[in-house]
């Protein structure tokens, strides 16, 4: 999940929001949702995530 999410921020760095990379984030939240994963560079103190 985090390579994905990685990847994702590259091509967003590179050509901008798409609708291509809209969805694919929605994907990618709608799992970590599921799963009740967090992204691990948006933890704020020890496991929250804000």
């Amino acid at each position: 999940m985090n390579r994905k999410q990685a990847d994702l921020n590259e091509k967003y760095e590179l050509y901008g929001l798409t609708d291509e990379l809209l969805d694919k984030q929605v994907e990618i939240n709608k799992r970590r949702h599921e799963l009740d994963i967090s992204d691990k560079d948006k933890l704020v103190y020890e496991d929250f995530v804000q």
